[in-house]
């Protein structure tokens, strides 16, 4: 048997060719499709998906950590970013436009000093960018206020440029030190290296001081945030967004696992449970953050490019399915498994699969069977208003259903819901109606629109633009 780390690096002809030579090929990666090349599914160069597990899921089952995501706004040191015909970034026209910026690297160097340093901590931190001599500049600027940095660069720059006083050699392992050891490092600043291969749970932020066009890249990188460590209750993510002029083009936090990162009201985004917001806000370190970020509103921030579900389809992913029915994430990972499996069988032509950038799930078309067959295995169904029968255009009210398409916190959309709902009955009847399930009664919306749009009216933000 051959075991490939990083599948998605077989993604070349002369690759794919050697591993063909193989009967038992297992591969292993965390973007297993690709965003450049001939190749860029799976399927493209040699593999098949059989097992996946999203980050959102293994955030839910404890396995990694919450991410948060704030943004340092330098778009006025920079006008544009080049971009090339196709829409990509044009690095080369950037790099002349970047040296012709020295005003740039020093404001980034500033703000992110006082991320990583607050609240008497100091955090280890991985600075991504996208040539040696930003890297090189950023280091020497962070050195002048006092941070111990090094540069994580390929081999043979490393010998070019290694000094005592910001060493890039022996870098990482330096790094993964504790603080109380006198040749740790709190930085290192890497335009490619620290993407993959990079093991060093302890960082607890992540800084993009260059743009990325790549999804692939973005994952990676955001990867090495994304791991446990002892007293690590959340990784944080920076997003300098000088390069988000235009902001359809360029990659960041609001743009990464689109369908499940969501905006706070005090400004951060989020990625991880929702079990673990009120104790975030409670957090001292978590207020230093709000004071030193420029916060974005999401949409502004998002782009079109992961693939949505289509309507009336349901995901099979463990936020929809601990949504809907009782008993523990694993639990119902497995049955749901045996149910797909069934009906792949049985009637193949209601199971789709779905995929972003990063990862691939599962979704049913027909809802209803796909709960009738998980309550056949004895499965009990949440008494949620989300499992209210309705018909289209209705909306039912709930803290789920809120806040699938409103900004917020169930508890505090919910309230506002219902002052609509008094407002609006005594003029429009027919508007909401009462509906049971499971044993209570739940509002439902009849018109969904007039519903979204009076809520828009009294300052809730819409999650979606159309």
């Amino acid at each position: 048997m051959v075991i490939v780390d990083e599948g998605h690096n077989i993604g070349t002809k002369k690759r794919a060719e050697a591993i063909a030579k193989f009967k038992k090929v297992v591969g292993f990666t965390a973007t297993p499709y690709r965003s450049w090349g001939s190749m860029r599914t799976p399927e493209d160069y040699g593999f098949k998906v059989i097992e996946s597990l999203t980050l959102p899921e293994a955030q839910e089952l404890r396995l990694l950590p919450p991410l948060v995501g704030i943004q340092i706004n330098t778009a006025d040191l920079v006008d544009e970013v080049p971009t090339t015909r196709s829409g990509q970034i044009d690095f080369a026209k950037l790099e002349k436009i970047l040296k012709k910026s020295p005003d740039l690297r020093p404001f980034i160097a500033d703000r992110v000093a006082q991320i990583i340093s607050t609240e008497n901590r100091n955090y280890k931190t991985v600075v991504a960018c996208n040539f040696v001599w930003e890297a090189q500049e950023l280091a020497e600027l962070l050195k002048a206020k006092g941070i111990k940095v090094g540069l994580a660069v390929n081999q043979q720059a490393a010998r070019e440029i290694h000094t005592d006083e910001i060493p890039a050699l022996n870098t990482i392992d330096r790094y993964k030190l504790p603080e109380s050891n006198p040749d740790s490092l709190q930085v290192i600043i890497s335009p490619y290296v620290a993407s993959e291969g990079f093991d060093a749970p302890a960082t607890e932020v992540l800084v993009w001081a260059s743009p990325t066009d790549s999804a692939l890249r973005y994952t990676q990188y955001t990867g090495r945030l994304a791991r446990r460590a002892e007293g690590k209750l959340f990784g944080v993510v920076v997003d300098c967004l000088y390069q988000t002029s235009q902001y359809g083009w360029t990659y960041n936090f609001g743009m990464w696992m689109k369908s499940n990162v969501r905006q706070l009201e005090n400004g951060l985004l989020w990625l991880g449970p929702e079990r673990d917001i009120e104790g975030l806000k409670q957090l001292p370190q978590v207020e230093a953050l709000i004071v030193q970020s420029d916060m974005k509103d999401l949409h502004d921030l998002q782009k079109e490019g992961t693939i949505e579900l289509q309507e009336g389809e349901f995901p099979i992913i463990i936020l929809s399915l601990i949504g809907t029915f009782k008993g523990g994430a694993k639990r119902l990972v497995k049955i749901a498994k045996e149910v797909i499996d069934e009906l792949r069988d049985q009637v193949p032509e209601i199971v789709v699969r779905r995929s972003s950038w990063t990862h691939y799930f599962y979704a049913v078309t027909d809802k209803d069977k796909f709960i009738q067959l998980m309550q056949a295995k004895g499965v009990k169904l949440r008494a949620e208003s989300n499992m209210v029968k309705t018909v289209k255009g209705e909306f039912v009210i709930s803290k789920a259903t809120l806040e699938d398409i409103f900004f917020g916190i169930g508890r505090d959309l919910r309230p506002k819901a219902m002052a609509v709902i008094k407002d609006l009955s005594t003029r429009e009847p027919d508007l909401f109606v009462q509906k049971e399930s499971g044993g209570k009664t739940v509002f439902v919306a009849t018109d969904k629109e007039r519903f979204i749009q009076e809520m828009v009216t009294r300052g809730v933000k819409l999650k979606q633009k159309d």
